[in-house]
């Protein structure tokens, strides 16, 4: 299930919940707001077990229910101390409560699939090849300096190593699984055996890394495995070749999961 699904089901949910609790019980108001926005949070909840989407994810979730609950609440009052028309205050509150809503799904959209080509190619100049995510290279922090370093270093010494790596089964327009193999070649062609290969997903944007994919060696100088993407959205796949416990290539690319 998609955020957006989740995020615009639940919120239905929340609707169909408090309107049958109101018709089929003579609970107080507040009791069935709680419990409207409630239990449709405790479902996201378990649906998300061993899938955890990030503590924005959650926060959105979390923000919306509550929030559709709070507003069913506050118009349920007002509906019964004044038959007539609604008041355009709690009208004002309202609309501002669903366009919060929307906007966030709209962040959470582009934040997992990027920005939308049309709209890309109306405000962004070269529009067809629109990249709205970027993680870098180079952790921050304190220890900034020393790491550019390093990454400085490394560069200079997978250029030394003269290796030839080619990745085969990484389609920028990714499947669900797929089949990925690497096959890594010295400077003068030959296959290169015992390295530690392994993949890393990542969110673009994203500070941290999912657990590392290990690819087994299946043949001589190739290694592979099945690359399960965890959800659709833009991902950034790194591959990572260590040899004797050293960090000797790196190479990331970006695939998107329809």
């Amino acid at each position: 299930m998609s955020t957006l699904a989740s995020l615009f089901g639940g919120l239905l949910l929340v609707l169909v919940l408090y309107g049958a609790l109101g018709w089929v019980t003579a609970l107080p108001t507040a009791l069935r707001a709680v419990l409207a926005s409630s239990l449709p949070l405790i479902a996201y909840f378990i649906f998300i077990l061993g899938r955890w989407p990030g503590l924005d994810v959650v926060a959105i979730h979390v923000s919306v229910y509550l929030a559709a609950g709070l507003i069913l609440y506050m118009f349920t009052l007002y509906r019964r101390r004044n038959a007539g028309s609604l008041h355009w205050i709690p009208r004002l509150l309202i609309a501002f409560f669903v366009l919060l809503a929307i906007i966030n799904a709209s962040l959470l959209y582009i934040s997992a699939r990027g920005l939308p080509r049309p709209i890309a190619r109306l405000w962004l100049p070269h529009g067809d090849t629109v990249n709205s995510g970027f993680s870098g290279v180079v952790a921050h922090g304190q220890e900034a300096a020393k790491a550019v370093s390093s990454e400085l270093t490394r560069v200079y010494s997978a250029a030394q190593l003269g290796w030839r790596v080619e990745i085969n089964g990484l389609l920028e327009t990714a499947q669900a699984h797929q089949r990925i193999s690497v096959k890594v070649l010295d400077r003068t062609g030959l296959p290169v055996s015992g390295l530690k290969a392994e993949l890393r997903l990542a969110r673009p944007g994203a500070a941290d890394a999912q657990t590392p994919i290990p690819l087994a060696q299946i043949a001589v100088g190739e290694y592979g495995a099945v690359l399960d993407l965890p959800a659709s959205g833009r991902w950034l796949i790194e591959l990572r070749l260590m040899q004797d416990e050293h960090l000797s290539y790196r190479e990331s690319r970006e695939v998107m999961r329809p």
